[in-house]
């Protein structure tokens, strides 16, 4: 099967954690040991990573093709490159005609319209309603990182608990060859090894 993962703008590490989540699942997908050839789509101003690394292919939609006179770019290179389903491992849709894999990270919205995220985000509380309603119900499956989350997803879009994974999200490697500063969590009066820093 030939499958197509989409990162969709590759953020900036001041993105903060979409861009963790976007270079963590990309570096392992670099890692993974597998026959088959997998492409990693995503937009960008100028190419980001080779065009072939190993069993990965990158395809750079922004260069590849004209907006201006092709209305589903990301559509046209998976027919192109004849993949099977789509994964989108950020919770940013572009339109294929293909099964996909919807990754949403939270639905908090739904508990808690007035969390600063939805005013950075650019998208309104009804419009970011109005985007899951509509995406989450024709996703293949959608993957979120808790149970929890599942559970919010069936109950808010009425969904098949089938078609919901809970996968919980990555984390960078980086992370377990740090150690907090003992210092800053003795002033504040967090206890040491009670949280994940």
């Amino acid at each position: 099967m030939k499958v197509g993962f989409f990162a969709g703008n590759i953020f900036s590490v001041s993105f903060g954690g979409g861009f963790t989540f976007q270079t963590t699942i990309i570096e392992a997908l670099r890692r993974a040991k597998c026959s088959h050839i997998l492409y990693i789509y995503y937009h960008a101003e100028h190419m980001l990573f080779p065009t072939k690394d190993g069993n990965l292919r990158f395809v750079n939609v922004t260069l590849e093709t004209n907006p201006q006179t092709d209305p589903h770019p990301l559509n046209t290179l998976a027919e192109r490159d004849k993949i099977e389903l789509m994964y989108y491992i950020t919770p940013f849709y572009s339109h294929t005609l293909l099964p996909f894999v919807l990754t949403v990270w939270d639905v908090e919205h739904r508990l808690h319209p007035f969390f600063p995220e939805l005013s950075v985000s650019g998208l309104t509380l009804p419009q970011r309603e109005q985007y899951y309603a509509d995406i989450i119900p024709r996703a293949y499956r959608t993957v979120i990182g808790s149970e929890i989350g599942k559970h919010q997803i069936c109950r808010y879009y009425d969904i098949d608990p089938e078609r919901v994974c809970t996968i919980p999200l990555p984390v960078p490697g980086y992370i377990w060859n740090t150690r907090p500063d003992m210092g800053i969590l003795a002033r504040v009066g967090v206890e040491p090894h009670r949280y994940l820093f």
